[in-house]
């Protein structure tokens, strides 16, 4: 696997040399170009999205639970227009500072995935710091991807003589819907994600804010 082969060879690097690797030193010991290491580095979040579980089916990651290539119209709408409110949440919950950090580290702003310790002397922060900072960015958009569970049920309703009835019992067929596009909805919502990133930030240009990031 490209993305793990490259993490362990930096980590590996970076223990031995007793400072971050950069990317020309992962490059050289993997042979391969040090554009290839930050093409395979700025699809590390979405792999760690896809390998997320999620709250209703604990056991089973989202990568296993992705429709396949029959899924009706119906629900490809469904899955394409709860992707893009998913992605719409996901940049409101991120900081322009957690913005730059990501960019930079995953390589979105000019093509190049830096250091911890690179944007650490930029932003005037220690290298813990932005460790800090991506970690909390990267646990935000895990939620946003995979879906919040435990969100309290619809309010009781009254009835015609003013005494509070149960919940309106879910129609069988939107549930079952709902079900099978769940997966297929939160990996599609990763993918426009990072893909939305990389072209916003293509050519070396600064974070680009939440509110024009999302149009299309």
């Amino acid at each position: 696997h490209q993305i793990r082969s490259v993490i362990d060879a930096e980590r590996q690097l970076s223990r031995d040399l007793g400072r971050d690797a950069g990317r020309d030193e992962v490059a050289t010991h993997l042979n391969l170009t040090v554009a290839r290491v930050d093409r395979i580095l700025q699809f590390k979040m979405m792999e760690l999205s896809l390998d997320e579980t999620t709250g209703d089916r604990s056991d089973v990651p989202l990568r296993d639970r992705i429709a396949d290539g029959s899924t009706p119209s119906p629900e490809t709408a469904l899955i394409r227009a709860e992707a893009r409110a998913s992605v719409r949440a996901a940049l409101r919950t991120l900081g322009e500072r957690e913005r730059r950090v990501l960019a930079d580290r995953f390589g979105l702003r000019g093509g190049r995935a830096r250091s911890l310790r690179e944007i650490g002397a930029e932003l005037g922060l220690s290298r813990e710091a932005i460790r800090l900072i991506e970690k909390r960015a990267k646990d935000k958009l895990r939620r946003i991807v995979r879906g919040r569970s435990g969100r309290p049920g619809p309010r009781p309703r009254p009835d015609v003589h003013g005494v509070a009835s149960g919940p309106r019992r879910p129609d069988p067929d939107h549930a079952l819907l709902m079900r099978r596009t769940s997966g297929a909805r939160n990996r599609h919502a990763a993918r426009i994600f990072f893909q939305s990133a990389t072209r916003s930030t293509r050519g070396g240009a600064g974070p680009v804010p939440a509110s024009s990031a999302i149009r299309q």
